[in-house]
């Protein structure tokens, strides 16, 4: 009996260290988890705030082949679509909304790079002046909108996602397409604005 009593305080004595010990090493697996996880979401969560604050070019990414490292490649690659789209849209015409003239720059400079054929387009309202002296600045400035609202619609029709079309000022507007779409472009417009 007492052969039978010892044995049991010893199994149960190496059963409570087994369940200890078992029991660390599942808190150390949960620790180092944890720490796995939530180190790289606290980076993201900072690289958020520096994305609202303006703050578009830290390096977003994480060298992991899981989710996490998806997350964060995708992460940064929104970061450089919304610096582009900022600087767009500081440039961009307050009166037409369409890029302005650091944008049409760098497009043209885009399309320069790849040696591809391309037309650049440069649209201008013959007597627009004397139109404005005579009807005054805000009607004038209906015609301008008119003219962008008229060019994005013939090149939503004719033209592609790689066309550009850009307000340098006043009644002066670019775009930028294929030599063929282009030369549609420029009929259809005309016979838009008639």
């Amino acid at each position: 009996m007492k052969e039978i009593k010892d044995q049991g305080l010893k199994a149960s004595r190496v059963t409570f260290y087994l369940s200890l010990v078992s029991l660390a090493v599942v808190l150390v697996i949960i620790l180092l988890v944890t720490t796995n996880i939530s180190r790289p979401l606290r980076r993201l969560e900072k690289a958020t705030a520096l994305i609202a604050e303006g703050k578009f070019d830290d390096d977003f990414r994480l060298n992991r082949n899981d989710e996490i490292g998806s997350l964060s490649r995708a992460f940064a690659t929104m970061a450089q679509r919304l610096k582009l789209l900022e600087e767009r849209s500081r440039d961009a015409s307050p009166l037409t909304g369409l890029p302005g003239n650091r944008a049409i720059e760098r497009e043209i400079e885009k399309h320069l790079k790849t040696q591809k054929r391309f037309s650049l387009c440069h649209v201008d309202l013959d007597n627009f002046k004397p139109f404005a002296d005579k009807y005054g600045y805000a009607w004038g400035s209906e015609v301008i909108k008119e003219v962008a609202d008229l060019l994005a619609a013939e090149l939503k029709e004719v033209g592609t996602s790689e066309d550009f079309l850009g307000h340098i000022g006043g009644d002066d507007f670019v775009f930028i397409a294929d030599p063929v779409r282009a030369e549609e472009l420029c009929r259809r417009t005309v016979a838009g604005f008639r």
